[in-house]
């Protein structure tokens, strides 16, 4: 455990301006030291010198010697003594306005929720289906303010520290005797951390697991709301959420709440405690005067007020024992699997490929010779788990670009949508390899219709923000897309990234459409996107499925085609020759829709039988 934190601090370290602004925060913290060293000086300095019947001399300073600060005048010192006890609290009040403009725990936060947004965004199927929405955002939003709050706290603890020395010294020089009373104190103090630590850890643990039940509960309702209230299951949803709550507060929360008020009163009985055992042992040397009051009474003051600092020392240490839950949350969601690293090696072999396609189709010129290169799968095979049998088995076939083809299995779940997703690169094969020429960019548009937060037309140039506005109106009247087009038509192309307010239905003016459009017509906007987008190699999962009329069906099915043999959709002619080929792969419904395509794919585990058609 405590070396996993060191390593969290060391990383806090590398955090772009974390160590000046943690050096800065350490040591004008101690200011605060320096101004409990100088009002003890002066308690002591009230009793023995100014009120004194016979001034004494003290040391504010070891080795240096004060009586009167105006010598022969007691009011004018009294003054000078109340502006030094006020002046510092100007340096105090400016630092800590400051301490807030560093935003220390601000700065933390913000690296790792940014970082671990970006690992997400990164993850492979695989750990991206293991990861809960609501396990992110209570990772994201709660798990990262406590880390970044805990080490925040853990720097109190230079502060807590430089203090307790101050009031060691002080105990040392003023009045030698009560000092191992003080130092008994903070060793209690760890004792109890040490016993009691572990018991709070699994309190807030358990709480912290029971409050994420309730909120992935809450996710999961919204998610499948549909499903219960056409079934009629709100009464018993709810009854089963309230249950949840309880379970919560009894399990969780109230367990937790009484050991941390059991923990917080144990610095609470210490002052007392020795206050009355230092009173005791103490109060007859102050009268045979071999403790002068000034240094009773500041004792005393110390007792008293030094409970309260153990306080917040154990608070810093039980901190640091809850800062170990959301650290282990942290590490493992960033040490989590991504496709970084087997996207790049994929890359890299595609480079190594396209070399040397390019140079087997050295015979042509200009960018056909680009344009000549097959897509492949080479000896493909995946196979979900090493005990399983594989889904495909050593496929290997090629088409060449500019082709659209239609995948078709004569069996339910024969890994249509799957060998979809291998070529739109969803995921990469067990072994083998699907080639694609490096150059081409690959778009996988999946099956149910996905939306953006934002206005009808950023949906649509989603993927390419700099398209004509004119071409995207072509695109929504090829496809009888009327509402699309009205809406988009009267969005001022100048406030189309502007929210709006928000209505009393909890919406706003530009995501009220989502709500409002029917669904044909979202599956035509998820469609139409790709299409706008114009991607090179175009993966389509049963872009067919969303729509029952036939004469709709064939639309879509026609645009596809000319996406392909125009090399993208209302794109200019004269540019035709200048433009990369456009490869399709689609999944289709129905037999008439395939024979639409270029080719049929009918896949078998260990074989695809490829069907050319011949169009007039």
């Amino acid at each position: 455990q405590f070396f996993l934190i060191l390593e969290f601090i060391k990383m806090n370290m590398t955090i772009p301006g974390v160590m000046w602004k943690s050096a800065a925060t350490v040591l004008f913290d101690q200011m605060n030291n320096l101004y409990l060293y100088f009002t003890l000086h002066v308690t002591v300095y009230f009793t023995d010198v100014l009120f004194a019947d016979h001034p004494k001399s003290v040391s504010f300073v070891p080795g240096l010697e004060t009586s009167l600060l105006v010598p022969s005048s007691r009011n004018q010192t009294a003054v000078l003594l109340g502006i030094l006890y006020v002046l510092p609290m100007v340096l105090l009040h400016m630092w800590d306005y400051a301490k807030i403009g560093l935003d220390l725990a601000g700065t933390v936060r913000n690296h790792l929720r940014a970082n671990l947004f970006r690992k997400y965004l990164n993850y492979n199927e695989v750990a991206r289906s293991q990861v809960e929405a609501s396990d992110m955002q209570a990772a994201i939003m709660e798990d990262t303010r406590e880390a970044s709050e805990a080490y925040t706290r853990l720097l109190e603890m230079f502060r807590l520290a430089g203090r307790l020395a101050i009031v060691l010294a002080f105990t040392f020089s003023e009045n030698p005797g009560s000092a191992m009373t003080l130092l008994l104190m903070p060793m209690l103090m760890l004792g109890w951390v040490r016993i009691r630590g572990a018991v709070y850890l699994d309190a807030c643990n358990t709480e912290g697991e029971l409050q994420l039940q309730v909120v992935k509960f809450v996710h999961r309702t919204c998610e499948s709301y549909t499903i219960i209230a056409e079934y009629m299951q709100r009464p018993q949803t709810n009854e089963l959420f309230y249950k949840t709550l309880i379970a919560a507060t009894k399990k969780g929360r109230i367990p937790k709440e009484q050991i941390e008020t059991n923990n917080k009163y144990f610095p609470k009985w210490l002052g007392p405690l020795f206050v009355g055992i230092y009173i005791a042992t103490t109060a007859e040397r102050v009268v045979d005067r071999t403790v002068t009051i000034g240094t009773f009474m500041a004792t005393v003051s110390v007792l008293r007020s030094i409970a309260g600092d153990f306080g917040d020392i154990y608070k810093v240490l039980m901190r640091y024992n809850v800062l170990y839950a959301p650290v282990v949350t942290l590490v493992d969601l960033f040490n989590r699997p991504t496709d970084v690293r087997e996207g790049k090696e994929v890359n890299r072999a595609r480079r190594v490929l396209t070399k040397a396609e390019r140079a087997q189709a050295a015979g042509n010129v200009g960018s056909v010779t680009d344009d000549c290169i097959p897509i492949k799968l080479v000896d493909m095979t995946l196979r979900w788990r090493p005990d399983h049998e594989p889904e495909f088995s050593n496929l290997s076939i090629s088409v060449p670009q500019g082709t659209c083809v239609a995948v078709m299995s004569n069996e339910t779940g024969g890994g249509r949508s799957t060998l979809l997703k291998l070529i739109g690169q969803k995921f990469q094969p067990t072994s083998g390899s699907i080639f694609i020429p490096t150059h081409l960019r690959v778009l996988h548009v999946s099956q149910h219709p996905l939306m953006i937060d934002g206005p009808v037309y950023n949906n649509l140039v989603f993927g390419a923000r700099d398209c004509p506005r004119e071409r995207v109106y072509q695109i929504l009247e090829d496809m009888e897309m009327m509402l699309s087009l009205e809406n988009v038509k009267t969005q001022d192309p100048d406030e189309v990234d502007e929210v709006g307010e928000v209505d009393e239905f909890g919406e706003t003016p530009v995501d009220r459409w989502q709500n409002s459009f029917p669904y044909s017509e979202l599956a035509k906007i998820h469609l139409a996107r790709a299409f706008i987008m114009s991607p090179e190699v175009c993966v389509l999962q049963r872009p067919l499925c969303h729509f029952s009329a036939s004469h709709t069906t064939s639309m879509v099915m026609q645009i596809i085609m000319s996406m392909v043999k125009g090399r993208g959709v209302r794109l200019p002619l004269e540019s035709l020759h200048r433009r990369r080929p456009r490869t399709c792969f689609l999944t289709v419904e129905e037999d008439w829709q395939a024979q639409m395509a270029d080719e049929i794919w009918t896949l078998g585990k260990h074989h695809i039988q490829v069907t050319k058609l011949q169009h007039s």
